[in-house]
């Protein structure tokens, strides 16, 4: 069980990037859908003022110290072992980690044209990667007919890891389709 610290109201785990990789393992290996965040100060700030956001990033189960202050605020209450798990570098270190076992990944959010160069960069540096789908979804709510043909989609597909880049006012109104697919979900 990894500690959460509670930093106005979100409950950040007190973890470091080794932590972080062995958790998504674990869960990947055991085919158990979960939800990570990773959240710097101002995710922490949209969430003192938005209970709804704040319950989303309370009920993941893995919420990553992505910034510095974040950090320095988990060393303040003794949690020496921390270090930054910082977004981007967490997207690299488990596609790194997940071509020892041939982890298949999709790429969901951003401008249309966002994922899919994405994944042909991801592809250049990494080129035994499994890349299952991107899918860039309207910038708006989607309708209920939208949600169930992506999450067929994507369930079609069949990820390990689901990657999730929409902004946080989509994220509160379900910019994305909850998946029956049992996969990792990092945002």
């Amino acid at each position: 069980m990894i500690d959460r610290v509670n930093i106005l109201g979100v409950n950040v785990h007190a973890i470091n990037m080794g932590q972080a990789l062995d958790q998504i393992q674990s869960w990947i290996n055991d085919q158990s859908p979960h939800y990570v965040c990773v959240t710097p100060a101002h995710g922490v700030m949209d969430a003192l003022n938005d209970p709804e956001l704040r319950n989303i990033f309370n009920q993941c189960e893995l919420v990553t110290p992505d910034g510095m202050s974040i950090v320095w605020l988990l060393k303040l209450s003794g949690q020496e072992h921390v270090n930054r798990v910082y977004g981007p570098d967490l997207t690299l270190a488990v596609i790194e980690r997940g071509l020892e076992f041939g982890w298949k990944h999709y790429f969901y959010g951003g401008a249309p044209e966002i994922p899919g160069i994405l994944a042909t960069r991801l592809n250049e540096r990494f080129p035994s990667i499994k890349v299952v789908g991107t899918f860039s979804p309207p910038f708006r709510t989607l309708s209920d007919d939208e949600e169930k043909v992506i999450e067929h989609m994507i369930n079609q597909a069949s990820p390990d890891v689901l990657w999730v880049g929409i902004s946080r006012p989509k994220h509160k109104k379900g910019g994305w389709p909850s998946l029956s697919r049992n996969l990792t979900s990092l945002s």
